[in-house]
């Protein structure tokens, strides 16, 4: 490495940390080489992807890497097929080639089912073309049911209750379950369970008329995913998108960004907050990230640490820190989406803020990843009295579905008895 630049150096331990044995990164006319050593057959694969091998391209790098990996691992493909579904013609960004994907699932059709070209252009290319259009559009779904959610409407954009709705979902539902198990997509590109199909397929939009008392809502994973990716290409917006995804994925206070640094894989934070019940203590946090972008928390802590991006300032008081936080978003010349939450939000009667990324690292935590109150309340900082306060419906919602189906199999099987 003693002819490597700096951010050579930290890409490729990033690599080694990642990835462990077999894969390397270099570059090659300008563009970066991925390599892939088979020990055990002592032979190599080699790409070159359509990414720069510049440092502000670091992230991307890993990030692509990450993809194809995955991709490999799940399908058992080649390096080369694994860049071809990974990167689109005229993409220098790791994004699913949907287009590819489609082609592909034309021919299993037409080998496996025996389609005609009529039935295919005016039963699965009318869907399938909507869903191309939409993951090519400034703010694609990111996951399987973001998608079919979108196919709830017409092609006008209008929610509708129809055979055409149902068809759409229908068509949508077993082209992402191919996608998946047959071309090794992301298992988040899998569709909902059947009862939320059916809600999908035959319902219209909810309100959810419940008191929000206040509190900010939790946005969804998804939500979150699309705002960070809807920050302006620019100093200013690469900064805001940095504070934004580390509340997302350490779940963090938004005051907490001034007094935060990386150590490791972890974020250290020097910060104590002060109330009537007390203060709490600096601590180290672990990181949580969206199912949709598991490595996010790495790439993020590589930015920090690099000091490729640095985060911005929110004032010399902390009490204005989220303020200024908020302001910020709010700024479409930094970000494009905030305005459309906040909008969602308030027409069911809710609000967002800072702190609903801060919720959703709980969920995240406590629903989908099965932690423990205690740990989560250690990590983000409180007492687990606080803790339960705020999220106790979060433990008790996922207790109770288990205790529900436990009984109703016992029942089940009392009833055998009798």
């Amino acid at each position: 490495m003693a002819n490597l630049l700096e951010w050579e150096k930290r890409l490729k331990q990033a690599v080694a940390q990642q990835h462990k044995i077999g894969w390397s990164v270099r570059e090659k006319r300008g563009k970066c080489l991925i390599q892939r050593y088979w020990k055990d057959t002592g032979t190599y694969e080699r790409k070159v992807i359509p990414v720069e091998w510049e440092s502000d391209q670091l992230l991307n790098i890993l990030n692509s890497l990450n993809k194809i990996s995955e991709l490999m691992v799940n399908t058992k493909c080649t390096l080369a097929e694994a860049t071809k579904i990974i990167f689109p013609e005229n993409k220098n960004t790791p994004n699913t080639n949907w287009s590819y994907l489609k082609d592909e699932y034309k021919k299993y059709k037409e080998e496996t089912k025996n389609i005609s070209s009529t039935t295919w252009n005016g039963v699965y290319m009318v869907t399938l073309k909507r869903i191309i259009e939409m993951m090519n559009g400034d703010n694609p779904p990111n996951s399987g049911k973001g998608i079919l959610k979108e196919l709830q409407k017409d092609s006008k954009g209008k929610l509708t209750v129809s055979k055409g709705r149902v068809k759409r979902i229908e068509t949508g539902k077993t082209f992402l379950e191919w996608c998946v198990y047959r071309k090794g997509l992301n298992e988040r590109w899998l569709p909902p369970p059947q009862i939320e199909i059916k809600e999908l397929k035959a319902s219209g939009a909810r309100k959810d008329d419940s008191n929000n008392s206040g509190k900010a809502e939790r946005i969804e994973d998804d939500q979150l995913l699309i705002l960070l990716d809807s920050f302006a290409d620019t100093p200013t917006g690469r900064s805001w998108r940095l504070a934004t995804g580390l509340l997302i994925t350490f779940g963090i206070r938004c005051v907490e960004l001034k007094y935060c640094r990386p150590k490791d894989s972890l974020l250290v934070i020097d910060y104590s907050k002060v109330s009537s019940k007390g203060s709490t203590k600096p601590r180290e946090v672990e990181g949580l990230s969206p199912a949709g972008r598991p490595h996010l928390h790495e790439e993020l802590l590589l930015e920090l640490s690099s000091g490729i991006t640095a985060l911005p300032s929110l004032g010399s008081q902390n009490r204005h820190a989220a303020r200024s936080f908020i302001r910020a978003l709010q700024r479409t010349s930094t970000n494009t989406y905030w305005k459309k939450l906040e909008a969602d939000a308030a027409a069911v009667g809710k609000k967002i803020s800072t702190y609903s990324m801060r919720h959703a690292y709980c969920f995240r935590g406590a629903v989908l990843g099965d932690l423990s109150a205690d740990f989560l309340a250690e990590n983000m900082g409180h007492s687990l009295q606080t803790h339960l306060k705020d999220y106790r419906d979060f433990y008790l919602g996922k207790e109770k579905k288990a205790k529900f189906a436990a009984a109703r199999q016992k029942l089940s099987l009392e009833s055998y008895k009798l």
